[in-house]
């Protein structure tokens, strides 16, 4: 979520020189912004899918497959005469909410047990902990001045990378207060990996 505040600052950084015009890098950072959103469905995807191949539901895979396929497909067509390039961008990610909704209900079916509602308060959380952190962040930067330009390559680098770092600890004290599971998870996975080294 903290690349929405920092993508023109990145975009900047990586390939504003040359060819790559201003235009191209407002353009690139528009893009970045309107597929983000849908990292959180593209990871949730891939969890649903793993369980479906899990469980040898082979072809529920490839169907939904080809349906969020179509899907795309037909976005694209629709969405490209109204909004360019960027019909494609949003194509992608209604495409992925698509995909991301119908694996949720087929999950629920396939296990009785499984609670969706708790799938959606977790979700709840993480956009709520995405938003606080971006709010917090934004207000950060602009204290600390870090929209203003310099020539210094280095010293952007060491400005992106002290944010980036800021936007970590902001968002774990969040994940926290808000009892993540996820984050929780996420950090014993962290433990075990050093205790087994």
């Amino acid at each position: 979520a903290g690349i929405f505040i920092l993508s023109n600052k990145i975009i900047e950084i990586i390939y504003q020189s040359g060819t790559f015009t201003e235009y191209s890098k407002q353009l690139t950072v528009e893009l970045l912004n309107i597929l983000l959103p849908g990292l959180v469905f593209y990871w949730s995807i891939t969890i649903f899918t793993g369980l479906f191949y899990a469980k040898k539901k082979f072809k529920i895979v490839v169907v939904v497959g080809l349906l969020a396929i179509g899907f795309n497909l037909l976005m694209d067509f629709i969405l490209v005469r109204y909004f360019s390039v960027k019909g494609i961008a949003f194509s992608t990610l209604l495409m992925e909410i698509f995909f991301f909704f119908l694996y949720a209900i087929l999950t629920k079916r396939m296990l009785k047990t499984f609670n969706l509602k708790e799938v959606f308060l977790s979700i709840g959380k993480i956009l709520i902990a995405s938003i606080l952190m971006m709010f917090f962040l934004y207000n950060i930067i602009n204290l600390a001045g870090f929209y203003e330009e310099s020539n210094n390559f280095v010293s952007e680098i060491i400005k992106l990378s002290l944010v980036i770092l800021i936007g970590i600890v902001i968002y774990s004290l969040l994940s926290i207060i808000l009892r993540l599971k996820e984050f929780n998870l996420f950090i014993e996975q962290i433990r075990f990996f050093m205790i087994k080294k």
